[in-house]
């Protein structure tokens, strides 16, 4: 049985690290070409990896598969399983259809990949302050996450998981999924369990919609900026006409009158570098930000807020011009209503 992955981000490339010794991995395709690699969050460098580890590598210049060349060179390639890990575009039906046995790939959501299908479901988990996430190994058809479920399972998020141990859990989940199918003597499978009820869909998140509402409470701007962080292009929030990106910020209890200072306002500094905002509940300790070199935080300076009502309507009504036919998930129809 002739494998092959598909991949151009870290969680890819882990996934591929832990199962390319328990199943034989005959080519991986990666992403070229600087411009797209840009455009890629959390992108890795799929040849440089392959190249180290000595696996068999291909190259393409498109991330939607359409280029011509890209196709006629992937049509010569015999591949009985394709995994998908970590391509955030959909797989051509060409390419689908040219896999002899099954194109495999994962997605879930918190509450399974039925309700939850879509653009970025871990970040929006992370958002939306939810306790764990469901992930599936299914069968990737001409949908858009609709195909037949082969394996699932779910973890726990605590208060110290971020976007990126998110990433690191669905790998490893993924990976033993992965390995398991891989290596049974079932011969059914590959069959999978068709998905019922009515799908439900998180829609796009651009860089712009990471930007901070600092009227929202310290739980709610945590789980916002965690949701965000590397290797996303992160929350940000606007001093005057500079953007400051916010990696990390953590709840910040305080007998301190907040009534004192304006939502928003830097409250205090410390000398390393670390200051305290106001929320609309209390306060956020921001441990760690960039920004351009000129700027530094300073006690009284207050932060741009920007309503997240706003931005979410932003971001349905992008969803409603690109997408047809794509219910949205109630978490993000609610959190407008909220």
């Amino acid at each position: 049985m002739r494998i092959a992955v598909i991949t151009a981000i870290q969680s890819g490339i882990d996934t591929l690290e832990m199962i390319r010794h328990r199943v034989k991995i005959d080519l991986v395709i990666g992403l070229d070409g600087q411009q797209v690699r840009d455009k890629v969050a959390g992108y890795v460098d799929v040849a440089e990896y392959c190249e180290r580890v000595d696996c068999r590598y291909m190259g393409v210049s498109a991330y939607s598969l359409n280029n011509e060349l890209d196709r006629t060179r992937l049509l010569e390639e015999e591949i009985d399983v394709l995994l998908v890990l970590g391509w955030q575009r959909l797989i051509p039906d060409w390419f689908i259809q040219h896999v002899k046995i099954a194109v495999l790939g994962g997605h879930g959501s918190a509450d399974g990949i039925t309700a939850g299908r879509g653009r970025s479901p871990q970040n929006w988990a992370l958002i939306l302050g939810k306790p764990s996430f469901s992930i599936a190994l299914f069968k990737i058809n001409a949908g858009v996450d609709s195909g037949p479920v082969l394996m699932e399972r779910s973890f726990n998020y605590s208060v110290l998981d971020d976007i990126e141990t998110s990433y690191y859990k669905t790998s490893w989940m993924m990976s033993e999924m992965i390995v398991e199918l891989l290596n049974s003597n079932d011969s059914t499978r590959f069959a999978g369990t068709p998905q019922t009820g009515e799908p439900k869909y998180f829609p796009k998140r651009t860089a712009e919609d990471g930007v901070i509402d600092w009227q929202q409470n310290s739980n709610r701007i945590f789980d916002f900026v965690r949701a965000l962080t590397k290797p996303y292009p992160g929350a940000f929030t606007l001093a005057k006409e500079t953007s400051v990106a916010i990696w990390q910020a953590i709840p910040f209890e305080l007998p301190i009158r907040m009534s004192r200072f304006q939502l928003g306002e830097i409250c205090q500094t410390f000398l390393n570098g670390s200051f305290v905002v106001r929320t609309g509940d209390g306060f956020v300790l921001v441990r760690e930000w960039s920004a351009p070199e000129e700027w530094q935080p300073c006690n009284g300076l207050v932060f741009k807020s920007v309503s997240v009502t706003e931005t979410i309507k932003k971001i349905i009504d992008r969803h409603q011009r690109e997408t047809k036919g794509c219910a949205l998930h109630a978490d993000i129809t609610n959190f407008v209503k909220s």
